[in-house]
């Protein structure tokens, strides 16, 4: 899992006692999947919770709600506190105060005060009949009590205590407190950006990465069913855009899919290349074969992490017709043979996708999940050796040499041509 895609919590307060903890609360958060009880009466949900902690900057606070930053904006804010009272009047409080003022300014309700309790410190404290908990609790805890929390010296106790338990739970509680309001707000973000789909200035490839950022956020807390369902719904609607399109309901922005095409490179589960086509997509200049690329192999990743290999085979010959059937609406002009590359690419690196079920799954029943896209490579193999020249006992011609040529340069900048495609091997 990628840093950048993992829920942002904020510290501040004692930047030294948080890094002594840090490794503990990180391990303690994802050691045990937890419950979200989710609204609109969802199925409850056990989600495996993680954290991507960073200093507390008021510059970064959201001032609005935007449902361009789901997995940017942080979803908690912590302040950690380590000092005697003297301490605690003296410095801590007014930089306390700032952090809470900042927060509250904003109306921001995902926040907690943790408080560390020392064992040479409770003597002291029952002097002054008071103590740094006592003083927070009263000072900004009076109308959410909940939201300060104590635990003993982490140096000296040991971090499965009752009190340690109870900060990861409070801190895992409030987690999905944020996340059950965050995505509220962004699913009804997302319904009236669908509903505007008629509008002149929509575009699919700004919808596309607004519903995938929801897909991305389920992923990371392991939902990968929930996060299956959101590409699955983008399948859907774009596929539908494509025979409306084909039938007279034109849509401006689906043209430049229709244009001619420069590259015919397969589905590829390298991390790079996705990057790179999902970067065309946010541009919103991909082609018709890098936004299925895209799309089918986030599919395939997410049916990895499910275990689902026959669903995974089946979905692929499927992606593969349904393809080429759009190619064929939207008129897409490419030269004899593209298409044969784009399916023999698509169906080795599916092929390649397919061996990492092959050490639990019995040989039989390996072969009968991948036999059709054996099938289906054979066929392609065949087809380009004849186009090509390439069968054994004849010699290409120049024409078919120039065949050659004109196919490699659709493939030549993707990852799969160094990966195995040379036609001189066909």
């Amino acid at each position: 899992m990628a840093t950048d895609d993992r829920p942002l919590i904020t510290c501040a307060g004692n930047q030294s006692l948080f890094a002594s903890v840090h490794p503990h609360i990180v391990d303690a958060l994802a050691l045990q999947k937890t419950e979200w009880q989710r609204s609109y009466g969802r199925p409850v949900r056990k989600v495996r919770l993680c954290g991507h902690f960073v200093p507390f900057d008021v510059h970064q606070l959201p001032r609005k709600f935007d449902e361009n930053r789901l997995l940017k904006d942080p979803v908690l804010h912590l302040y950690w506190i380590d000092c005697d009272i003297e301490t605690y009047k003296r410095k801590v409080h007014d930089d306390l105060f700032m952090w809470w003022s900042a927060l509250r300014a904003l109306s921001i309700p995902d926040w907690l005060i943790i408080v560390v309790e020392h064992e040479e410190n409770k003597v002291k404290n029952k002097i002054l009949r008071t103590s740094v908990f006592d003083k927070v609790k009263s000072e900004f805890g009076s109308r959410s009590s909940n939201r300060c929390i104590i635990f003993s010296d982490p140096t000296r106790n040991d971090l499965k205590s009752e009190a340690w338990t109870s900060v990861i739970s409070r801190v895992k509680e409030l987690m999905l407190a944020s996340f059950s309001r965050t995505i509220s707000k962004f699913e009804d973000a997302m319904r009236l950006e669908r509903e505007r789909r008629i509008q002149p200035d929509w575009t699919f490839a700004k919808y596309f990465m607004l519903q995938e950022s929801l897909a991305k956020f389920y992923n990371v807390i392991e939902l990968y069913e929930d996060a299956l369902v959101q590409y699955d719904e983008l399948d859907a609607l774009f596929a539908q855009f494509v025979v409306n399109h084909s039938v007279g309901d034109k849509a401006d922005w689906l043209l430049p899919y229709g244009e001619l095409a420069s590259g015919w490179e397969g589905v590829s589960m390298s991390t790079d290349v996705n990057l790179y086509r999902r970067m065309l997509i946010s541009e919103g200049k991909p082609s018709l074969l890098d936004l299925r690329n895209y799309m089918f192999s986030s599919q395939c990743d997410l049916l990895i992490q499910l275990e689902r290999p026959s669903e995974l085979t089946d979905r692929s010959l499927k992606f593969i017709h349904n393809t080429i059937h759009e190619l064929r609406l939207l008129e897409v002009d490419m030269p004899p043979g593209a298409v044969s590359c784009w399916v023999f690419l698509t169906c080795k690196e599916l092929l390649s996708v397919c061996e990492t079920f092959k050490e639990y799954l019995d040989i039989e029943i390996y072969s009968i999940y991948t036999s059709h896209l054996w099938t289906c490579l054979q066929s392609v193999t065949y087809k380009l050796g004849c186009l090509c020249g390439l069968m054994p006992g004849s010699s290409p011609t120049s024409q078919e040499l120039h065949s050659v040529v004109q196919l490699i340069s659709g493939i030549s900048n993707g990852s799969n041509y160094n990966n195995g495609l040379y036609f001189s091997g066909l």
